[in-house]
């Protein structure tokens, strides 16, 4: 852990900025793989990896805002955007998450952020935003909802679906199978996002995939738990009646 490290670990962006300007190295990582531009997007990596807003000490420490001028000048000397977590660690206040973020990349972080101006940013700088995890969960696919434990708050899903947007506008494809079968339509409907939802189904969403538990999205909408859903984390937490509704009438077949 390096001083450089420790600050943006710790949130401290100004002193963070002063020690890249100072000569830190901008690429620096501890033993997992998280680098500082990765601790500046915290938020993205407490939303995919399961981190609930159950008390005032995670909302200041893992839904810190993201820290964009440290990543400008992280990115102004030289640093890596597609820096991979290296270990499937798990975060501190952490339920078990529905996947592993071995390989999560700082783009996708800012995508699990619904931080839509971030992604440009990032991806004006060399990130590539089709870049998964290592077991291919996408940016997409977080953007859209998956990982979370909790649905949207006040304010979330519009930037939820700007991300989202910002992700098919970038060549990500709506029907990628990532970890578990899991698709973004199937990220949208454990957190009955109906907008998002919407959105993929008019750009070719397959309405009918199941992932490895046999769940489809509207499954989930309804808050079915089929027999092969043995994992608790893997379960849907609804139901979302209205959400189930709307993909009824966008198709999907019980």
């Amino acid at each position: 852990m390096t001083p450089l490290l420790i600050a943006s670990a710790n949130g401290h962006e100004a002193l963070s900025i002063f020690l890249l300007e100072k000569g830190a190295d901008p690429n620096a990582a501890e033993p997992n793989g998280f680098t500082a531009m990765h601790y500046a997007i915290q938020k993205g990596a407490s939303h995919i990896a399961a981190v609930q807003l159950d008390s005032l000490d995670a909302r200041a420490y893992m839904f810190r805002p993201n820290m964009v001028e440290l990543i400008e000048a992280l990115l102004a000397r030289g640093a890596d955007p597609n820096a991979p977590i290296a270990k499937a660690v798990r975060l501190p206040r952490s339920n078990t998450p529905r996947f592993s973020i071995l390989g999560a990349t700082p783009f996708l972080l800012a995508a699990g952020a619904y931080d839509a101006p971030l992604m440009r940013l990032l991806a004006a700088h060399g990130a590539d935003p089709r870049l998964g995890t290592n077991e291919k969960i996408t940016p997409m696919m977080v953007a859209a909802g998956l990982g979370r434990y909790q649905d949207f708050g006040p304010g979330e899903e519009p930037k939820a679906l700007e991300a989202v947007k910002l992700a098919v506008e970038l060549g990500g494809d709506v029907n990628a199978i990532g970890e578990n079968g899991y698709t973004a339509l199937h990220g949208a409907a454990y957190v009955g996002a109906e907008s998002i939802l919407q959105f993929l189904v008019e750009k070719g969403a397959n309405l009918a995939v199941r992932d490895k538990f046999e769940q489809t999205p509207l499954s989930i909408a309804q808050g079915i738990i089929g027999a092969k859903v043995v994992d608790f984390t893997k379960k849907p937490f609804g139901p979302h009646p209205s959400a189930a509704n709307l993909l009824l009438r966008l198709g999907a077949r019980p």
